[in-house]
């Protein structure tokens, strides 16, 4: 049994449009750390743009998703099957992220770094995070009142 799924096209119909939405999602993580690079106000207001990626990589996304696993997802057995493979692929990179920001986080305590977005690194957050409701209003609320 693997323990995590294989990372492949799912179709060489889309290797191309697999290519363009690569190189969005490289755009997105971009845009989250632009501001962390020390760019120049004027240059980092002209990157804003790269918002676009986003759209691009939602869009893109759906038109693979929809056109790979359509039919497949005609029944309730297929849509199970569908689900598995979606939680197989983002799940373990949820979890890698959420490694290295406790990592970050004992390495400032341990070393006493002081951090630029100390919120990030609330001890609170990592049993919400790990089991995946972090977003909701409840994990939230607990975050905005400690």
């Amino acid at each position: 049994m693997r323990l995590f799924h294989r990372l492949r096209c799912e179709s060489d119909e889309f290797v191309r449009l697999d290519l363009l939405r690569f190189i969005a999602s490289f755009g997105i993580v971009f845009l989250h750390f632009k501001d962390r690079l020390g760019l120049a106000p004027e240059l980092s207001l002209r990157l804003d743009g790269l918002s676009l990626f986003v759209d691009l990589f939602f869009v893109i996304s759906g038109i693979v998703i929809a056109r790979v696993y359509g039919e497949r997802v005609g029944s309730l057995k297929g849509y199970g099957r569908f689900l598995k493979a979606r939680v197989a692929r983002l799940i373990p990179l949820h979890w890698a992220t959420l490694a290295f920001y406790v990592t970050l986080g004992l390495a400032s305590a341990a070393f006493g770094l002081a951090l630029k977005e100390p919120g990030k690194y609330h001890w609170g957050c990592v049993v919400p995070s790990l089991l995946l409701y972090h977003a909701t209003e409840s994990a939230a609320g607990r975050r905005s009142t400690t």
